[in-house]
């Protein structure tokens, strides 16, 4: 939806895009053509990033952002395709850091059995257990 945050996954320097920054979302919108020339190119806004996808009069459309960030743009942002961004939400990034990060519960569970063991069977801390005492 414009007004969500969204995160870059590739750089553009040319645009101040920088990877893995969040941006706003400022506008959501297709530009294209339907086939007469005469009428030149139509620009249609969008209220969320989906829209477009199940309307078949808008099929040969390209779709555009308007994003912005504090740190690289002026107040207007910049205007990018999703595709040359590589565009994810903040949600789906946070869902993948947390899905990397079970491997790492998992071995910090297996220390803390590990450690337990040691202090019920020797009496010692587990650091005594890496000292050699």
């Amino acid at each position: 939806m414009v007004g969500d945050w969204v995160v870059a996954k590739r750089d553009i320097p040319l645009l101040g895009i920088r990877a893995g920054a969040g941006y706003k979302l400022l506008e959501n919108f297709i530009k294209g053509s339907d086939g007469d020339v005469c009428l030149g190119i139509d620009v249609v806004p969008l209220n969320s990033y989906g829209d477009d996808e199940n309307n078949r009069s808008y099929y040969g459309y390209t779709k555009y952002l308007k994003v912005y960030n504090l740190r690289d743009h002026n107040e207007l942002g910049v205007i990018v395709a999703p595709v040359e961004i590589g565009l994810v939400s903040v949600k789906f990034d946070c869902t993948e850091a947390a899905l990397l990060a079970i491997p790492g519960f998992f071995w910090v569970f297996v220390a803390m059995i590990f450690s337990n063991y040691y202090t019920e069977r020797y009496r010692g801390s587990f650091l005594d257990a890496f000292c050699g005492t």
